[in-house]
């Protein structure tokens, strides 16, 4: 009987540590940085064309919303505004970011431009269809991602 006890009390416990990891999951995404991962394992196979992720975590999206530094939410599409409008595209030239429209809601991905760039023409928007691709090409140390 006194073996019984361990197991009742483990299993409990993973049930909870599951819960807590898919409730981080869901509120809190995926950390910065894991769209540019996914690019550069593309452009590292070989790729000339790369597309964002077809999954934000379990959740596909439809479309998404490349925001460039200095970009504005009135400048958005209007499904983007309220989330565009909690990121502070003032405070660095070096950070662009990507909003993916799922249908739970925004996820939204936080990239560096020092490794793949989306926006070293533009000082927008750029609003993108789920597999969108993109032409990349090496300048400068950067990969500069044009879209086709």
């Amino acid at each position: 009987m006194s073996q019984k006890k361990p197991i009742l009390i483990f299993i409990p416990i993973l049930m909870l540590l599951c819960i807590v990891l898919a409730i981080s999951i869901t509120f809190f995404g995926h950390p910065h940085g894991w769209s540019e991962k996914a690019l550069l394992q593309q452009i590292n196979h070989g790729a000339n064309n790369v597309a964002l992720p077809t999954k934000s975590g379990w959740r596909t999206w439809d479309k998404a919303l490349i925001v460039c530094p200095y970009a504005t939410a009135k400048s958005a599409p209007v499904d983007f505004q309220e989330t565009i409008s909690t990121l502070d595209t003032n405070s660095s030239e070096s950070t662009q970011w990507i909003i993916y429209h799922t249908p739970s809601g925004m996820v939204t991905d936080q990239l560096s431009r020092n490794q793949v760039d989306f926006c070293y023409d533009s000082r927008s928007s750029t609003l993108i269809d789920a597999g969108q691709q993109f032409s990349v090409r090496k300048s400068e140390g950067t990969y500069r991602a044009i879209a086709n």
